[in-house]
């Protein structure tokens, strides 16, 4: 079993954790592994951005449509497409992101009305039985 880690937390109490073989630190106070820290941390930030987290739950055919609204909007800001033209595109990719949301709803609604259904079944068949017990 490796030594406890020598640094103190915030609160001044001794970090419990393990140090890593060959430092006296463990992977959260290790100052040689700060950039790697900073790396993950950044990483793990972007993974639970709204941003992230809603494209997640965006059909195949819609996953493009941030970047392609990102293009469009530096094209409108060039000049070569008019705002107008930029503006219908966006209500048309709103309105595909609400069919699509709706879409994943009525699956999780069928899905969980298939899932009642068996339970329902189930809770029958034990009464059932219970009946036939008796």
């Amino acid at each position: 079993m490796s030594a406890p880690c020598i640094a103190t937390k915030r609160n001044g109490a001794v970090c419990p954790a393990p140090a890593l073989s060959g430092s006296a630190f463990c992977w959260a106070h290790d100052p040689a592994r700060s950039a790697e820290r900073a790396d993950a941390r950044r990483r793990g930030g972007h993974g639970r951005s709204t941003a992230a987290r809603a494209s997640k739950h965006l059909p195949p055919h819609l996953k493009d449509a941030e970047v392609r609204l990102v293009r469009l909007l530096d094209l409108v800001e060039r000049g070569t497409v008019p705002p107008r033209t930029a503006e219908v595109v966006g209500v048309l990719v709103s309105r595909l992101v609400e069919l699509a949301r709706f879409a994943i709803e009525l699956g999780e609604q069928r899905e969980l009305n298939e899932r009642l259904a068996a339970l329902e079944g189930q809770l029958a068949e034990l009464g059932e039985r219970r009946e036939e017990a008796a």
